[in-house]
């Protein structure tokens, strides 16, 4: 009987272990240590730009702009945000972190918008 018991707290306590690896707390010290890595200007436009960057691990995102904060909705490896209403002709710089990574380590991203080209058509009118 003896012998029963301890199969069955060696069985439950191995399968306990083999779960708890995809634990909450697996992703939250995921999190902790992430850090934002490779930011790029993925589209550009006069005026909006989606900027990408990617996490050492999988972490929510933020971008921090001169307009506000910026939060991506789900944790990733790579995020991609869009951020509009920008002046055409401008420069402009954020800052891209990943999890918990403070601002002052995060990722600087400098980059300018185009310029508006209007195309006018010109008409000629015959005599």
């Amino acid at each position: 009987m003896r012998r029963i018991y301890s199969v069955f707290i060696i069985l439950s306590i191995s399968l306990h272990l083999s779960f708890c690896t995809g634990s909450g707390l697996s992703e939250i010290l995921g999190e902790e240590s992430a850090r934002a890595e490779f930011a790029f200007v993925a589209k550009l436009g006069p005026n909006s730009a989606v900027l990408s960057w990617n996490c050492s691990h999988p972490a929510k995102g933020t971008m921090y702009t001169n307009d506000g904060i910026l939060p991506s909705i789900q944790s990733s490896k790579t995020h991609f945000l869009e951020w509009k209403h920008l002046s055409a002709n401008t420069s402009y710089r954020v800052i891209l972190t990943c999890g918990s990574q403070k601002i002052e380590e995060g990722s600087i991203l400098e980059f300018r918008t185009g310029s508006l080209t209007i195309l006018l058509k010109q008409e000629v009118f015959g005599s």
